[in-house]
C-alpha cells in the first residue's frame, strides 16, 4: 500500500507527556485557515492533483443556525498556477481574491473541547475532534471513511508551535489501521478540518498549510521542497499592511508598498512571462506606462523567501 505523508510541523519543538497547555486554544476562530490540496499518487506534481482541482484556501464566513444550534460556515478561495500554460498543476501558485460559500458547517464547545460537524446527509450532528479524550478512547468516523473503523486514541503529546503556543496532539497508531493520522489542537486533522484525520492513500485531500493571517503552523515536505510561505504565495493575502498597490486599475504608475523591505519585484503577463523586476528598498512608484492594456501579476518576496502575488489591471 501506498501512504503519502505530506507534511511536518514547522519549526516546532516536541516535548514529553509531563508538558501541558497553557489552556484550551480554540481552532473555529475567524482569523484562522485552512489551505487544502488534493493528492494523486503518481502524477506530476502529485502534491495537488490534476489542474482545476484546487489547492483551496478555507476561511470561516460567519455563523448559521440549524435547528437553534449555532454553527460556523465556511467560504473557500482557489489557488491558481501562475503559468498559464498548459502542463502539470505544479507550484508556484497564486490566490484568488473572490471566494465561494462551501456546505461545511462546524460547530465548537470549548468548556468540552469537542468540535462537531453538522451531516447535511443525515442531518444530524457528529463528534469530529475530541480533545479531552484519554490514551485508549476512540472517536468514530463511521463506515465509508478510510479506516472503516473508530479513531482509537494510541498517543497524547504537547508540540510548541512558532506562535509559541503548546498545543495537544491526538494520534492514532493502531497497526491495524495502516492509515492513522492525528489531529491538533488548535489546528484539525491531517487531512483538514472537514474529513476524518487519517494519512491520504493513493489520492485524497490532505492538509497543506495552517495558520493564522501570515503566521504558518504547518509545512509540507517530500517532493515538494518549498515552506509553506512560498507555497501560497498570497499567504499574507490577509495581512492589510503586507502588499498594497494603487492604484488598481492604473494607466502609468503604481506605487507598491510593502510592511517589509528589502523586497524583489517581479511583474508577469498570465502566461508567467516575466516583464519588468525591481529590488526595492522602500515605497516605490514603478513606470508601467510601456505595458499593454491587460491584467499582469505583481508578485514581491521579501528575505525570507515570503512570497505575495497579485493581480492588476493596466488600462
Amino acid at each position: 500500500m501506498k501512504k503519502i505523508i505530506c507534511f511536518i510541523f514547522l519549526g516546532l519543538a516536541c516535548a514529553g507527556s509531563e508538558v501541558r497547555s497553557q489552556s484550551y486554544i480554540p481552532m473555529l476562530t475567524d482569523s484562522a485557515y485552512w489551505d487544502l490540496a488534493y493528492s494523486v499518487v503518481g502524477m506530476v506534481c502529485n502534491e495537488f492533483g490534476p489542474n482545476g482541482a484546487g489547492p483551496y484556501r478555507y476561511r470561516i464566513d460567519g455563523d448559521t443556525l440549524v435547528n437553534g444550534t449555532a454553527y460556523k460556515k465556511f467560504r473557500h478561495y482557489e489557488f491558481h498556477r501562475v503559468s498559464q500554460n498548459p502542463g502539470p498543476n505544479c507550484p508556484p501558485f497564486y490566490l484568488d481574491t473572490v471566494g465561494f460559500p462551501g456546505g461545511d458547517l462546524m460547530r465548537e464547545d470549548t468548556v468540552a473541547q469537542k468540535i462537531y460537524v453538522y451531516n447535511q446527509g443525515t442531518q444530524q450532528e457528529e463528534l469530529w475532534y475530541d480533545f479531552d479524550v484519554q490514551v485508549g478512547d476512540s472517536v468514530d468516523y463511521g463506515i465509508g471513511w478510510p479506516t472503516s473503523g473508530p479513531f482509537s486514541v494510541d498517543t497524547i503529546y504537547f508540540i510548541t508551535t512558532p506562535d509559541g503556543l503548546s498545543r495537544k496532539v491526538i494520534q492514532c497508531n493502531d497497526a491495524a489501521i495502516s492509515l492513522c493520522g492525528f489531529y491538533v489542537e488548535g489546528i484539525g486533522g491531517i487531512s483538514g478540518p472537514f474529513l476524518p484525520p487519517y494519512y491520504v492513500f493513493e489520492e485524497g485531500w490532505w492538509l497543506m498549510c495552517a495558520g493564522i493571517y501570515n503566521q504558518s503552523l504547518l509545512s509540507p515536505v517530500g517532493n515538494f521542497s518549498y515552506y509553506c510561505g512560498a507555497l501560497t504565495s498570497s499567504l499574507n493575502e490577509y495581512s492589510s499592511n503586507f502588499l498594497n498597490i494603487s492604484p488598481n486599475p492604473a494607466v502609468e504608475f503604481i506605487d507598491v508598498t510593502s510592511g517589509i523591505y528589502p523586497v524583489d519585484v517581479t511583474i508577469s503577463d498570465m502566461y508567467g512571462k516575466k516583464l519588468k523586476t525591481y529590488h526595492l528598498e522602500s515605497s516605490q512608484s514603478i513606470d508601467i506606462s510601456d505595458l499593454s492594456a491587460a491584467v499582469y501579476l505583481v508578485s514581491i518576496m521579501d528575505a525570507g523567501s515570503h512570497l505575495t502575488t497579485k493581480k492588476i489591471i493596466k488600462l
